[in-house]
């Protein structure tokens, strides 16, 4: 008898385009020949489905065949997953839910019943006016049509509607006799307000302005976004755009012996990956690994391949900075401005100079020094490198020495310099230890022992040898004919037949600004039954409004705020002496909340301060991120469109408020690049208007001129912006 099901992978990224055809599978391969080389894309089982019948009709890809990431008339192919339903038959294994598995238990492929529903309440988050969200439910169904995902909104122009895209439960045959759904995003397309009714930069006028206020929204509301200006606005006024974007909850449902048995997944649609080839140094994965196994990694089980992994993934976003930009060798608003603060906030800032010796950042010098790195690290000497890691509680610190730890010259969810997850950086200093146990096993036997915590089958099965699960998933060599029961992690890693990469976590930005596919700081708003969080501060929320601050939190000791004095290097801002900053920034929750995160039901003592200035001492439940037992977010961590609600409206705004300081791999920023007459690098901004005849100067992000605007991408994104393969533009 079927004893449980999962809907596999728990998270599935889609990803927007106009085309009528789905983006081809491919496989992102490191090659080992060439291991200091871009990744390689390589073509992969790509399922071609028949949109009347719902059928599979083909697994490609044929010989000769390429992944294009865009027509001859330059629309952009969406990336459309696929997402199976798995069982568990009381053996303890999952398996792929098939045809004949239902026949065994005189089921049919009809008794599978689906449910979607998707949102985006971006406006809403802003406005908190109810009616401004935007709504799609299929309701029940077990048909194999299209079903499209519509949104509905109270405060449309009657009539109006936004399309979220749609959903097909795939007819199983006897080829393909699995049960899988697949999620089909939207075009990608802005829509506008009444108030502006002959806008051309919109695909449709469908917001009553009359009705509602996002048209006339100015950021004068009591729960306030982090950052706060990123939507379509004119003199800090909204023009009421809005984008088919979206996020929510698929669930399947199956009658089984009398038993109702369910499950569910998380998608999300949002921008295309233009760098597929490059991939963040901190992602949505690793934020998931981390909930769902704790900061800390069993010794026996540190991986120096994952290690190997952290550099590969900071050298590809390097490659795809200014770096000397970013560093203010020259002026501008760029990594090395963002540590200067008025004096008279707490804390203060300093004055702005660069962050590294402006002779040592050159892009193609630090592409150099990254491959030193790399290559060392492959030798297995990496004993030093766990120490040049900046720590969670460290990212405050803008010291000179503060400011150069590594990741350098990137920007984390707080708005200061980024740290790695606690358990990113915990399996490299363990890795780090094992290799000195190797090479000095005298010495090392002195050490005290370090006592395995929160290890569980899945740590266990993430084995310490070979390419670590992400990787495999990446290149497409993870896909298990059965997943063991307990063994989460896998689930997690698991990309489902027929996705391409971009489908997964770990091609997802983390802990930035506030990110492109994700909020996720918005997993974290639900983490304690009682209260409310605000998703980026420890504000309490009730009734759209801020009533308290949790100031202090017994989390196994470990603090929600920085703590101490950090000396910053004078003279302050105005010509004043060095300053003393009482560093008490806020720690960003994810590396806050990672050592109790795991535990579901712990008590957590707080100490709260309402908005009277009164404190009490409050007890906390932890309710956890994933559903009990499985590695799907739960429900109850967030509804339709929460993961998304923070997010730039619409989307294509980021493209021109953030200036890559944190999520190049994603969203390119230098690109073409290759060594001037000075040996010194040149190249194109990633954002400049540009043919193969324009020269090879870089334009500030800032810049006025020169570079695709605000209202271009809006209406023209998919023929203005490139696919970067290998660092150059390639279609």
């Amino acid at each position: 008898m079927i004893r449980e099901i999962r809907l596999l992978p728990p998270l599935a990224i889609a990803r927007l385009g106009a085309s009528p055809a789905p983006l081809e599978n491919y496989d992102v391969v490191i090659d080992d020949a060439q291991p200091l080389g871009f990744r390689a894309l390589r073509p992969a089982t790509t399922f071609i489905v028949d949109r009347a019948t719902g059928t599979i009709t083909a697994a490609e890809p044929r010989p000769g065949a390429r992944v294009r990431f865009k027509d001859d008339n330059g629309l952009v192919r969406p990336v459309a997953p696929f997402l199976e339903v798995w069982c568990d038959r009381g053996n303890g294994t999952f398996v792929p839910l098939t045809t004949a598995i239902l026949g065994e238990e005189r089921l049919t492929a009809a008794d599978v019943r689906w449910r979607v529903r998707v949102a985006n309440i971006k406006a809403w988050r802003r406005t908190r006016d109810r009616d401004d969200r935007i709504d799609a439910d299929t309701n029940a169904f077990s048909t194999h049509g299209v079903v499209p995902l519509t949104g509905t909104c109270a405060n449309f122009v009657r009539g109006k509607t936004i399309a979220f895209g749609d959903v097909q439960y795939i007819l199983p045959t006897n080829d393909f006799p699995q049960i899988r759904l697949r999620f089909t995003p939207a075009h990608g397309f802005v829509f506008g307000a009444t108030r502006n009714p002959d806008d051309r930069n919109v695909r449709d006028v469908v917001y009553n302005s009359r009705k509602g206020r996002w048209s006339r929204y100015s950021g004068n509301d009591p729960i306030p976004t982090y950052p706060g200006g990123i939507f379509a606005n004119r003199d800090e006024v909204s023009l009421g755009y809005l984008d088919d974007a979206c996020d929510g909850i698929v669930e399947v449902e199956l009658t089984a012996g009398g038993t109702a048995l369910k499950a569910h997944a998380r998608i999300a649609s949002g921008p295309p990956d233009y760098a597929p080839d490059s991939f963040p140094v901190r992602t949505v994965a690793d934020e998931l690994e981390q909930a769902l196994l704790g900061p800390s990694v069993d010794a026996a089980n540190a991986s120096h391949e994952m290690t190997v992994e952290i550099v590969r993934r900071a050298f590809e976003t390097v490659r795809l900075q200014n770096t000397a930009y970013l560093n203010g060798n020259v002026g501008g608003n760029n990594m090395a401005s963002h540590d200067e603060r008025d004096p008279v906030e707490e804390p203060p800032g300093r004055i702005v100079e660069p962050i590294m010796a402006p002779a040592l950042v050159d892009n193609l010098a630090l592409r150099a020094l990254h491959q030193s790195i790399f290559t060392a690290l492959r030798g297995d000497t990496s004993a030093w490198f766990g120490e040049v890691l900046r720590e969670y509680t460290e990212v405050g610190d803008i010291t000179n020495r503060g400011r150069r730890k590594m990741p350098a010259m990137m920007r984390g969810a707080d708005g200061n310099h980024l740290a790695l997850t606690r358990r990113q950086v915990d399996n490299v200093r363990k890795a780090s230890a094992a290799a000195r146990t190797m090479q000095q096993p005298e010495a090392a036997a002195a050490e005290p022992e370090v006592a395995p915590v929160n290890r569980t089958a899945a740590e266990a099965a993430s084995v310490s040898v070979g390419k670590p699960l992400a990787v495999q998933a990446m290149e497409g060599a993870f896909a298990p004919n059965a997943i063991a029961k307990d063994a989460l992690l896998e689930q997690l890693a698991y990309r489902g037949v027929g996705n391409p990469p971009g489908t997964l976590p770990t091609t997802a930005i983390s802990n930035c600004f506030p990110g492109l596919e994700f909020d996720f700081r918005n997993a974290w708003r639900h983490v304690f039954e009682e209260v409310e969080l605000h998703e980026y501060e420890w504000s309490i929320v009730e009734n759209d409004r801020i009533v308290g601050e949790i100031e202090s939190m017994e989390i196994d000791g470990q603090p929600i705020q920085i703590t101490g004095e950090i000396r910053v290097p004078g003279p302050g801002p105005n010509g004043e002496p060095p300053l003393v900053a009482p560093d008490r920034a806020q720690l960003e929750r994810s590396n806050a909340l990672a050592a109790i995160i795991v535990n579901p039901g712990k008590k957590v003592r707080c100490r709260i301060r309402d908005t009277e200035g009164r404190t009490r001492q409050r007890t906390l439940t932890v309710r956890g991120v994933f559903a009990p037992g499985t590695a799907a977010i739960a429900i109850e961590a967030g509804g339709p469109g929460e993961m998304t609600a923070g997010l730039c409206s619409p989307w294509q705004n980021d493209y021109r408020e953030c200036g890559c300081y944190y999520w190049a791999a994603s969203r390119p920023d230098y690109v073409n690049v290759e060594a001037g007459p000075d040996a010194t690098s040149i190249g194109h901004n990633w954002l400049q208007a540009r043919d193969a005849t324009t020269p090879k100067a870089y334009i500030p992000d800032t810049s006025g001129t020169g570079l695709v605007t605000y209202l271009q991408l809006f209406s023209d994104w998919q023929r203005r912006l490139r696919f970067i393969v290998g660092g150059n533009d390639s279609e």
